[in-house]
């Protein structure tokens, strides 16, 4: 797999796993209010900018964050980014949460960080 950063500068196209829908940044971003954001890029870029209310969760943290995550959602869409296009990071944390919550709607933002739209 090309690395995330790569793709994103160089606007590759990416097809997410077939197991998981993506959505558009602007859609997700005009529905946040009923959206749990999970951030899975590294602390220092997490606090540079994130999706309002994102947990910031990585693969290496998530069995520490699986009490705060059950406590936060409520059933509504989970929307999982990392840096760019094609986050390895995202689709682990996807098929662990989608596993351990039992949620439907679980997708990943296209695109990732990289395309969130800036204000």
């Amino acid at each position: 797999m090309v690395p995330t950063v790569l793709t994103a500068r160089l606007n590759l196209r990416w097809a997410a796993p077939a197991e998981f829908s993506q959505i558009p940044p602007k859609s997700a971003q005009t529905d946040a209010a009923n959206i749990l954001f999970v951030d899975v890029r590294n602390q220092e870029r997490f606090e540079s900018g994130h999706a309002p209310g994102a947990l910031a969760i990585r693969p290496e943290t998530y069995e520490t964050m699986q009490d705060s995550i059950r406590a936060l959602w409520r059933g509504q869409r989970i929307v999982i980014y990392g840096e760019g296009t094609g986050s390895d990071r995202a689709l682990q944390v996807a098929r662990k949460l989608r596993k351990d919550l039992d949620a439907p709607r679980i997708l990943l933002l296209e695109g990732g960080w990289a395309a969130w739209p800036k204000n």
